[in-house]
């Protein structure tokens, strides 16, 4: 996978505030959380209040957002990424926050399956470029075993590309890694307080699409799977089927298989079409 260089920027204060919104199917939810079912959502475990960042606001909103059940119960948090020096920064900000605290650490995909049931976290923290495994399938992973348990994108990947992607395949709230330590852990507080965080772009993106997606028919590469969408990207970065499979630790006739996938699902007379398709893609989006 291409990936940038993920370090976090600290950047200005930002603050949040919570909205109900209700679109499509989606029922209206109670701000506790009652549960009445949401048929529009892109995760649909239950209908949750988004909280959506906005602003500049104080230091102390983000302690608001828990209520105060903080105060008896620490927040534990998980964190699953790559890069050491983010690791370290996020262990040193959450260890200043009254209420929160890390119960363990993982630099890959492997390394956090094989401790998060040991760690019992209220939050998992999820970068999407890890080394061993695509950030979308270790979420699959999480959520297919526990599926209460609350999971935050922290990444520098756009949200525009891999938000909604992040929320379908069972994350609560998405980050960008350029977000101020502040806006972190207020997002951190709201995912465990079952809330989603999004930024307001994002959260717009979406209750766009839930409200045009039946209307506009085929969304293209956004209904591709995790594993088709690696595989694509893959391609518009010229690499052959041998050399994906490698990388991915796949058979070649498993790749093969992807890209036939791939073609009827992106309407692909043929694997130079595919080809073309992959490489402006990722011209598009970088």
């Amino acid at each position: 996978m291409n990936r940038s260089a993920a370090t976090p920027g600290w950047g200005r204060e930002s603050c949040s505030i919570a909205v109900q919104r209700s679109a499509d199917s989606c029922r209206s939810c109670s701000a506790r959380g009652a549960g009445r079912s949401c048929r529009a959502a892109l995760h649909a475990r239950r209908c949750l209040p988004v909280v959506v960042a906005r602003g500049s606001p104080r230091r102390s909103s983000a302690a608001a957002t828990s209520g105060g059940s903080a105060a008896n119960r620490r927040i534990r948090v998980f964190i699953v990424d790559d890069h050491p020096l983010v690791r370290d920064g996020l262990r040193a900000r959450i260890a200043q926050e009254a209420g929160m605290e890390v119960c363990g650490e993982a630099d890959s995909a492997a390394a956090a399956t094989a401790s998060l049931r040991r760690a019992k976290p209220d939050v998992v923290i999820v970068d999407l470029g890890l080394s061993d495994m695509h950030g979308l399938r270790l979420i699959e992973t999480i959520r297919s075993s526990d599926p209460d348990i609350r999971i935050m994108v922290l990444s520098a990947y756009s949200e525009t590309l891999y938000g909604e992607r992040a929320l379908r395949s069972g994350a609560d709230s998405y980050v960008n890694k350029q977000q101020a330590p502040g806006t972190i852990v207020g997002a951190i507080r709201a995912t465990a307080a079952g809330k989603r965080y999004l930024s307001k772009e994002l959260a717009d993106r979406l209750l766009e699409l839930v409200l045009h997606r039946r209307s506009s028919g085929s969304a293209g590469v956004r209904e591709l799977s995790p594993r088709e969408l690696e595989v694509f990207e893959l391609i518009g970065h010229g690499k052959s089927t041998r050399d994906i499979a490698q990388q991915l630790g796949l058979s070649v006739h498993t790749i093969e298989t992807h890209r036939e996938k791939l073609r009827a699902k992106l309407l692909l007379r043929n694997g130079r079409e595919l080809t073309q398709a992959a490489v402006r893609w990722v011209l598009e989006n970088r």
